[in-house]
This record gives C-alpha cells, structure tokens and sequence, in this order.
C-alpha cells in the first residue's frame, strides 16, 4: 500500500484521542448519507408518479394523430388506413371525427366537443376502464342512440340514464339560410356511461357513435382526423414511417407534440426537486468541511513531523485528502444502500399506501432508474469532492507558510 494511503487509512479508522473529532467526523458521514439516500428516494418517487400518469393515460391518448392540412374535416381515405395498418408496431387505428357542439338537458345548455368513434374504439383504447358508471357502449340494447359523457359534463348538467329523459345534441345546420331553431342539426340521445380521465376531458368531451356524428355534424364520409395507437417506445420510428406514406393535405404529431406543455412541466418540476435536494446536500456539505479541518487541527504535529521527516506539501495534502475521500465514500455508499433499498421495497411490495379513496394506484408509485442514479452519484461525488478539497489545500498550505 502507497505511504500516504497508509497513514490516511490509520487516521480514518483508528480511535481519535478528541471524541468531539469522532462526533464531527459521524455526523458528516450521516448528514452525506441522509442526504444521497433522500435525493434517490424522492427522484424515485417523481419517476414512479411519471410512470402511473403515463401508463394511465397511454391506452387513452394516441402515440400519432394524422390531421388535415387545412379544414376541420378530410375525406376518408381507406388505401391510406391500409398502407398505415401495415408499418410494424401500430397497435391499432381509428377514424375519428371531433367537433365542438352544444347539448341541451331539462332546459339546460352546455358547449362540448363530441367525439365520434367506431364501438371497437371503446374496447380498444381501454375507454371502457375509465367507465365510472353506467355502461360502455354507444348503441342501446334497444337500437338507441347513446353517449358517453365526462364526469364533469354529466355533473354540471345533471344527466340521468333515464329513457324518457333524452339530451339533444346540437350542432349548425350549415346548410340551412334562418337563425331559428331549424337551422340547427339535432339528434335526440341518452346517457349510457359516464368516464372519468382527467380533469380537461372530464369537462368538455363525450363520445358518440361515429354514424350518429357523422349525421349530426352532416359530414358523411368525412374525419377530422385518424388516431394511431402503439407503445411509445415505437413512436418515433412510426412517426418517420408515416411521414413517408401521407398525402402532402395531411400532416402528424406525436403525443409529445400534442402535450408539450404537459410534459415539460413533468420534467422542469423534477429538476426542481433535484435542485432542492441538491441545496439540502450543499448544506451538509458544510459538516464533511469542518469535519476533515477539524481532523487536520488535530493532527497539525504530526504534519509538522512529517514535513521535518522530508514529506511534500503535496504528499500531506495526499494523505487528509484520500481521509477525507473515506468519509466522503462511506456516506455516499451507505446513502445508495439505504436509498435503494427503501425504494426497492415500496417499488415491489407497496408498504407505504394512499389510504382508502379511488386512487390509479394503492401506494405510492415508485421507480428506480439507473439515468437518476448515475446523475446523483456523479452529483454527489462531485460535491464531496470539493468539499474535500477546500479545507485541505486551505491549511496545508497555510502550515507550509508559517514554516
């Protein structure tokens, strides 16, 4: 073993004759330690979070949406689903038509947006697991005309299952000449399920047979747009496929491009509780500083001998250096444990819960990913580090010069 290693080694582990030099040296060690194991609790804790919100809303929102150029509709094109159908990874597609309309119930009136899908889109976008009462379906058991409505909308205007009770759906009978009522388009329905989302769609959509919107917006043979369903994970490479195979009138975005507010908000609040735990670390930084200027004061003699003896300025600087390095190890090592291994537990066993409620998940959500864990031992190193650095070179060098 090199000298200079040696000797650290000997005042790291061998007993101090000042307890209060022990005290400082463990209270570093426990400060670095909390703080490492906090940073990885908590970056693991936005990283499960992300992952629920993602995975809820993946069978819900479409990886690409092909939309038209110009216009609110486009004429349906089935060579175009077919060549779409055949790039590898798309789970599945749909037609949609997609329009603000107003609906009337019991004298009450309220703007939504009507989203018309075939029935496989209920199934096939798991829509039907969002169902928080009735039933999902768009078409009666009776041949009725059916939607489907966010909780918020059925909320505010109070609809009920009831038969006799239709909603009227409305919309501008574009070609009708008069403002009374028989210029609007108006299809009688009934309430068959109710979904809760999220709080936007919630308020603002129901869904309706693609046919009864069709007759309704009179657009037949018409879409506002085509919605593609695959794992993120093949986004891209569909992206670029599709981008080949559509016509120049039509164009399409991702769901990262379509929710680009959403997901740098994801992100900037996880920088931000990075950089906050980041401060908290800094902090304790303060004590690995006193802790290894206090184990330095407490060997001043010896540093003295050993520069009589012919050691170096660097080689002494060497030896409280890699002492310090030791402390810094053993909290960082022991903050990676036990971060770990707590997020290991909540992320496969669930021990801390949300409590009773309708929650997407019954405890908190938890991720461990090796990204976060590379950054925050880099990070973490990094600070250590530096901490080291100050008060060795700051004191070493002041001995030297009162040599």
């Amino acid at each position: 073993m090199h000298l200079n290693a040696f000797i650290a080694k000997r005042y790291l582990f061998s007993k101090k004759r000042q307890s209060a030099v022990n005290i400082i040296s463990l209270i570093a060690i426990i400060g670095m330690a909390i703080g490492t194991a906090a940073l990885i609790i908590v970056m693991s804790v936005f990283n499960g979070i992300d992952s629920v919100i993602k995975m809820s809303e993946a069978s819900v929102t479409p990886a690409v949406t092909i939309y038209p150029q110009n216009g609110r509709f486009i004429e349906r094109d089935s060579l175009l689903l077919e060549k779409i159908g055949e790039i590898e990874g798309i789970n599945h597609i749909h037609s949609v038509i997609q329009e603000p309309i107003v609906i009337k119930f019991k004298g009450s009136i309220r703007p939504v947006v009507i989203k018309g899908v075939s029935p496989h889109y209920i199934q096939q976008t798991d829509l039907q697991d969002k169902i928080v009462g009735g039933g999902a379906y768009l078409t009666s058991p009776e041949g009725e005309d059916a939607i489907i409505a966010g909780y918020g909308v059925a909320a505010d205007m109070d609809l009920e299952f009831r038969r006799d009770n239709p909603i009227l759906l409305c919309y501008p009978d574009k070609n009708a000449n008069s403002a009374s009522l028989s210029a609007l388009s108006m299809i009688e329905s009934r309430l068959a399920g109710v979904f809760s989302y999220n709080q936007e769609i919630d308020n603002k959509v129901i869904y309706a047979d693609y046919k009864v919107a069709e007759r309704l917006l009179k657009c037949g043979g018409q879409e506002s747009k085509i919605e593609i369903f695959a794992n993120d994970s093949d986004i891209e490479q569909i992206k670029a496929a599709l981008e080949e195979i559509i016509p120049d009138n039509r164009y399409c975005s991702d769901k990262y491009e379509e929710n680009k507010s959403f997901y740098a908000m994801m992100k900037s609040e996880k920088l931000a509780v990075f950089l906050i735990m980041l401060f908290i670390i800094l902090i304790a930084s303060f004590n690995i500083i006193a802790s290894i200027s206090m184990l330095m004061l407490d060997k001043k003699e010896d540093s003295l001998i050993y520069s009589s003896m012919g050691f170096a300025c660097s080689d002494i600087k060497k030896i409280f250096h890699i002492q310090g390095v030791g402390i810094i190890s053993i909290g960082i090592i022991s903050g990676f444990v036990i971060g770990c291994t707590l997020a290991l537990v909540q992320e496969h066993f669930g021990i801390i819960t949300l409590g009773d409620g309708n929650y997407i998940t019954s405890a908190y959500p938890v991720e461990l990913q090796g990204g976060d864990l590379l950054t925050i031992f880099a990070t973490v190193c990094t600070i250590g580090y530096i901490a080291t650095t100050i008060p060795v070179h700051f004191l070493t060098n002041k001995w030297f010069k009162q040599q």
